[in-house]
């Protein structure tokens, strides 16, 4: 006889050993994931979704995928993502799960990857953006042929949306996922992007608020709606924005600027958010172009309510709304 799928996936994760008492080794887990272990939160999450070896717990078992989430665990990311893009048990919550997706997506998750992109497809949590999806396809359109088949019917899309006009693009939510480590911090960036001319490009701005002036630590241009930043080791407070940039490199829309703080940094204010930041002069490769929108407001997304996944293995299968592939 087979193991349950459960077992096979706590042996993946290293986290039981093959032994008829393999169930007992639950407490144990729940030892390990309250003293803060991401793999252990996964597994127990993964425990009480499908009542394999403990009664099945919709409630728990979103609880321990959070806390998994919440330490950068991208498959947990992706099953709490689940839950809200789903609705089952509670009401949707299709901008939650674009800012979960867009975090499981930042750490290459690839199925997140695809559910995102089919958010930015249908604009639901997220406007309307075939370029976007198109973009988030093409990371998965080597693996996923459904991928593939979606780029080739957004052309049309894509093509009628020339001329468009810029938009600003809205952080997802006031502070990003960060992942305290030893040497440095991990820093989840999402935001949302409205439809734009299809050869626009976007400008991350990431500057430290905590020593003097603004000191700028990352500039650089995304091709998507989401990144993974490795940021300095020590507490230190940051300020973020992302801007659209128009193909011909003419004009920009800035979007807000945000604050997180890192590693029990003081808690970023709004004097730096709408003094010292917004009289920080353009980085280099902005510098002489037009700026043509007032930044956006942020669009603020919390957790939502509990909400289960379909129960599987390692990774819970998309949702039903989403086209499988």
């Amino acid at each position: 006889m087979g193991l349950p799928p459960l077992l096979t996936a706590l042996l993946t994760l290293g986290l039981v050993t093959a032994s008829p008492g393999w169930a007992r080794d639950l407490g144990a887990l729940e030892q390990r994931a309250t003293a803060g272990d991401p793999k252990a939160a996964l597994a127990l999450g993964l425990a009480y979704d499908g009542g394999d070896g403990t009664p099945a717990s919709l409630d728990l078992a979103y609880r321990w995928y959070v806390e998994a989430a919440l330490a950068g665990e991208a498959s947990a990311q992706f099953n709490v993502a689940i839950f809200l893009d789903s609705g089952r048990g509670v009401t949707r919550d299709p901008k939650a799960a674009a800012l979960w997706y867009g975090r499981a997506a930042a750490r290459g998750h690839l199925r997140a990857r695809y559910n995102l992109a089919q958010l930015y497809d249908l604009g639901e949590g997220v406007p309307k953006n075939p370029v976007m999806a198109a973009r988030w396809y093409a990371t998965v359109a080597g693996e996923l042929p459904a991928a593939r088949e979606r780029i080739a019917a957004l052309q049309p899309a894509i093509r009628a949306s020339d001329g468009g006009v810029l938009e600003a693009p809205a952080p997802m939510a006031d502070v990003p996922f960060i992942e305290p480590r030893d040497r440095s911090a991990q820093v989840e960036l999402v935001w949302t992007m409205p439809s734009q001319p299809p050869d626009s490009r976007t400008f991350i701005e990431v500057v430290r608020l905590d020593r003097g002036a603004p000191k700028p630590v990352v500039a650089r241009f995304e091709e998507r709606s989401a990144t993974l930043l490795e940021l300095p080791p020590g507490p230190a407070a940051y300020g973020w924005r992302v801007t659209a940039v128009d193909p011909r490199r003419e004009r920009y829309a800035p979007g807000p600027w945000q604050g997180f703080s890192v590693g029990g940094a003081r808690p970023v204010t709004r004097t730096d958010l709408t003094v010292r930041l917004a009289s920080l002069p353009p980085p280099a490769p902005l510098a002489g172009l037009e700026p043509v929108a007032v930044p956006s407001a942020p669009l603020r997304v919390t957790i939502g309510a509990p909400r289960p996944p379909a129960p599987s293995g390692l990774v819970t299968p998309i949702a039903a709304s989403r086209t499988p592939f």
